[in-house]
């Protein structure tokens, strides 16, 4: 029996053809589409709500209180905002989008010597990561996704055919033919840190904290980004068509 894991809602206003992949940042208010003809096309999405159902509160480890609001939606309307990238002459397809939103904070506690012997904090927002990121012309490129401009690009790696990258480390993990490269991002652009000699050629990337999940034709590895040790984890009867995500 099927079971549906996901629920299905209706984009209005959708137009773009020949799209090669999609795009959504967090709140779902931008959705980028990558193109077969080398474009990328933002839209501008409004979702269309029923109302909130309920509320809850979570606690972190400073004991922060976090309002969460579950709003169920029928459905988004979208229309076209911007093009980021115009169609190239070569029409080399724009290929495996992705939205990054990493904006971390310190917070600070005070202590104040009066009638009420407060505890404050101060939330101080340190650098922010907003990025779409996506393989143009065999090469990995990063677009700011707020203001949608060109970030950088690794360059020096034409040809690659897959990455991943770690929102919290703040890792770029990419493939070209039998070598994967390890990336740090640091603004304005990607820091090269190490690369690795592989066994054959990936057909799927997941990076997670230190280390890298390797999806090859028939077998799965998992790749130590500390000693660079790999691990085989998991065997496969046959090539397949391989998708590793991290839920």
């Amino acid at each position: 029996m099927q079971r549906a894991v996901f629920d299905r809602s209706i984009v209005d206003g959708y137009r773009t053809s020949k799209t090669e992949g999609i795009a959504v940042t967090a709140l779902g208010r931008k959705l980028f589409a990558g193109t077969g003809d080398g474009s990328i096309v933002l839209y501008d999405c409004k979702p269309d709500t029923v109302g909130s159902t309920s509320k809850s509160s979570l606690f972190n480890r400073c004991g922060i209180c976090l309002m969460i609001y579950i709003v169920f939606l029928l459905g988004f309307t979208c229309s076209v905002v911007d093009s980021i990238r115009k169609p190239m002459k070569e029409k080399k397809p724009v290929a495996d989008l992705m939205v990054v939103e990493v904006c971390t904070q310190i917070y600070i506690l005070g202590y104040a010597r009066s009638q009420s012997n407060s505890l404050s904090t101060l939330s101080v927002p340190t650098q922010s990561w907003r990025a779409l990121i996506g393989i143009v012309d065999g090469v990995v490129t990063a677009f700011d996704s707020q203001y949608s401009q060109s970030l950088g690009a690794v360059t020096e790696q034409k040809g690659s055919h897959c990455y991943s990258v770690n929102e919290q480390s703040r890792f770029l993990v990419l493939a070209n033919k039998k070598k994967l490269y390890q990336y740090a991002w640091q603004a304005p652009g990607f820091v090269p840190i190490r690369e690795y000699n592989l066994t054959d050629t990936p057909k799927s990337l997941l990076c997670v904290r230190n280390g890298v999940i390797i999806g090859y034709r028939k077998h799965y590895e998992c790749l130590d980004l500390i000693t660079g040790n790999a691990t085989r984890i998991l065997d496969v009867e046959r090539e397949h068509k391989m998708l590793i995500a991290e839920v």
